[in-house]
């Protein structure tokens, strides 16, 4: 039996998801989140980390595929399967180079069969009408192994810094998320400086985005 978290912002569609994915006999849903945010409090604050998170791409205060990304770096044990109703190439791609195993087209939940089956291959999975975003994104995925030689300096600690102020959060919220101290991200701040010549936390901001260090929805639907 896989353990769950689902992510989504509307109550009704984390409830029909929750009963639609446990009615396989495969999953038991342990946690559900209204946001990306709460998604990453709440992963804190589990005793045992699930295998999967189905997650909602269009979310509040962190979106679906940056949740995904910070998730596949602060906990690469989970399996991470975006759903959407968007079903544009480029955001499927998005959702795959952020991190996660899978991507499932609202409406097409019956398909939830072959996504079990696939992760338990240890295979990536996209639902059967966007077969050829799967192929781009093998594409997009051999590009990507370039590494820019301005991230190549960073540590782990302070590309984890660089994805969370890109989203927004603060520096409290960081500390609470990641139990460290504020010095200690003053630190990481001063550290970037050296290493990028990016000053404060609006440079470095666009920095993580533009580098690609940080990852989120691109549209404004």
């Amino acid at each position: 039996m896989q353990t769950v978290v689902i992510a989504d912002d509307h109550a009704l569609h984390r409830k029909a998801y929750r009963n639609y994915i446990e009615s396989t006999g495969n999953y038991v849903v342990i946690a559900e989140a209204t946001d990306g945010l709460q998604l990453l409090f709440t992963l804190q604050q589990l005793t045992a980390l699930p295998n999967i998170a189905f997650i909602d791409l269009k979310m509040p205060i962190i979106d679906g595929i940056a949740a995904i990304d910070i998730i596949n770096y602060l906990y690469p044990t989970i399996k991470c399967v975006g759903f959407s109703q968007y079903t544009q190439p480029n955001i499927i791609v998005d959702v795959l180079m952020a991190g996660a195993k899978g991507f499932l087209q609202k409406g097409f939940e019956e398909e939830i069969e072959n996504l079990y089956n696939a992760l338990q291959k240890e295979e990536i999975f996209v639902t059967s009408n966007q077969r050829n975003a799967l192929q781009f994104y093998k594409e997009c995925f051999k590009c990507s192994q370039v590494i820019n030689p301005a991230i190549g300096t960073l540590t782990k600690k302070e590309i984890l810094f660089l994805k969370l102020i890109a989203n927004g959060l603060s520096y409290e919220d960081i500390s609470k998320l990641l139990f460290i101290s504020i010095s200690t991200l003053n630190n990481h701040q001063a550290n970037i400086k050296h290493k990028t010549g990016f000053a404060d936390k609006q440079q470095q901001t666009l920095f993580a985005q533009q580098s690609g260090i940080a990852k989120s929805l691109r549209f404004n639907n």
